[in-house]
């Protein structure tokens, strides 16, 4: 089993114990909170994910052919979803995120608990790291401090 399978099934049991919706918002508050909080200079235009109603920063790294990410929003729903999908991603080749399947987020509920504002977030959040997936694969050393992965986003 692939790490980006064994994490998909982490979350899928971790979800299928939730019962109740109230459950299911605190997981993800408390996977947000969870996660250490960038700092100030990376909470800028060129890193925020376009496309969400609240400000989410996704700042990407490739080092060593694996793709890492790391997150911050001023929102703690929001946040918790990004930190959701990072987890999943963080430290995978481009190839294996892009190999992902992400349809199982639909399947445990996710997009269900979510109002339309935030289904949109979590489908920019991840367009946004599959963009950069991308990059990688098409350069040796991707430049995302400049603006080309932010006109992605």
């Amino acid at each position: 089993m692939s790490v980006f399978e064994e994490r998909k099934q982490l979350l899928i049991d971790e979800f299928s114990g939730l019962f109740d919706l109230q459950d299911k918002y605190t997981y993800i508050i408390e996977m947000g909170q969870a996660e250490k909080r960038l700092e100030k200079h990376f909470c800028q235009d060129c890193y925020r994910v376009k496309g969400c109603m609240s400000q989410l920063w996704l700042v990407p790294s490739y080092n060593n052919g694996l793709c890492h990410f790391d997150v911050d929003a001023d929102a703690e729903i929001p946040r918790g979803i990004a930190v959701i999908l990072v987890t999943l991603v963080n430290d995978l080749t481009p190839e294996e995120i892009l190999e992902g399947e992400y349809q199982f987020l639909k399947e445990i509920g996710i997009g269900s608990i979510l109002s339309p504002n935030r289904r949109n977030a979590l489908a920019h959040i991840l367009g946004s790291i599959q963009a950069f997936a991308t990059s990688c694969l098409e350069e040796e050393s991707p430049r995302y401090e400049d603006q080309r992965l932010a006109a992605a986003y």
